[in-house]
């Protein structure tokens, strides 16, 4: 189970969680979820706040679905992957921060292909990150 690729195992996982929970929350979601999504939008914006914003982006939108197997299993996969890639809080994240922007106007919009599409990049540059640093 543990090898060199476990994270890239546990950011698969967490990209096909999360590709799920899109499908649902794109009609759950509540303007008070919408709101909180874009606050953490211009928290993304400062290197000391960044990854904790994104943590908040990601739990609030696997939390609409109100279910707390997948909020745990989120979490798990989170901190895993934080962990195993040694993500640093100093990388540029503009690219990130973009991808956020995207599906969070998907999000608004209720439009899940490009919600999806969004959440797919943004798993994309995941992927190329975690290859630079391997």
């Amino acid at each position: 189970l543990f090898d060199d690729r476990m994270a890239e195992h546990v950011l698969q996982a967490r990209q096909a969680l999360e590709t799920g929970a899109v499908a649902f929350a794109v009609n759950r979601l509540t303007t008070d979820d919408l709101d909180g999504l874009e606050q953490t939008l211009s928290e993304m914006q400062s290197a000391d706040t960044a990854l904790a914003a994104e943590y908040r982006f990601h739990s609030l939108l696997v939390g609409c679905l109100d279910n707390p197997l997948l909020e745990g299993l989120f979490r798990y996969c989170w901190l895993a992957y934080q962990q195993l890639a040694g993500v640093s809080p100093s990388e540029d994240r503009r690219p990130r921060y973009a991808v956020h922007v995207e599906l969070q106007e998907g999000l608004r919009d209720r439009d899940r292909l490009a919600a999806e599409a969004s959440l797919a990049r943004y798993y994309d540059l995941l992927t190329h990150e975690l290859g630079e640093t391997s």
